[in-house]
């Protein structure tokens, strides 16, 4: 069987030893600080009596994974926190151009359009027939109160991120 990898988008930090700088504040992305405070990520001592100074990933139905200072935490679009090795994180991502976090896009968890401000929306619904599967495209949308409306329809439909339209065609 032949296979292509999809396209997959993901959010990482490299870590260094520490989640928090020498103030106290977090300096990884809130996400991971999110899941420190949740317990998903963790510190613990690699032997019984030892300080817990080894930050660990914990999967579910599996044992902890330890991660090792330079190993990347990611965290990919369906929201599942991993780790990879640096070497592995290169052959499978590559960075964001500098100046353009998420290409422009803005993930709804993280700020909405005003309301009724038709946007440039990503979104996912289900697609029933030979796919039967969630699939991912993008169109014009506007929400009203979180309630997405326009081109965000379907099945499961979920609008992703949204980014502003661009100024119209001025010939």
């Amino acid at each position: 069987m032949r296979c292509i990898k999809k396209m997959v988008t993901a959010e990482a930090f490299r870590y260094d030893g520490d989640l928090k700088g020498a103030d106290g504040e977090y300096y990884v992305p809130r996400w991971a600080a999110e899941a420190f405070e949740k317990g998903i990520l963790f510190y613990a001592p690699l032997e019984h009596g030892a300080p817990p100074t080894e930050l660990f990933l914990c999967v579910p139905h599996e044992k902890p994974l330890r991660v090792p200072a330079g190993y990347y935490v990611v965290r990919d679009e369906r929201r599942v926190i991993g780790r990879l090795s640096p070497t592995l994180f290169h052959d499978i991502y590559e960075e964001w151009p500098a100046g353009d976090e998420g290409g422009g896009w803005i993930a709804v968890e993280d700020r909405l359009p005003e309301n009724l401000q038709e946007v440039l929306v990503w979104y996912e619904y289900f697609r029933y027939g030979g796919h039967n599967s969630m699939c991912r495209t993008y169109g014009i949308g506007c929400h009203v109160n979180g309630h997405w409306s326009g081109d965000v329809s379907g099945y499961k439909a979920r609008c992703i991120a949204w980014r502003p339209l661009p100024d119209p065609y001025h010939p």
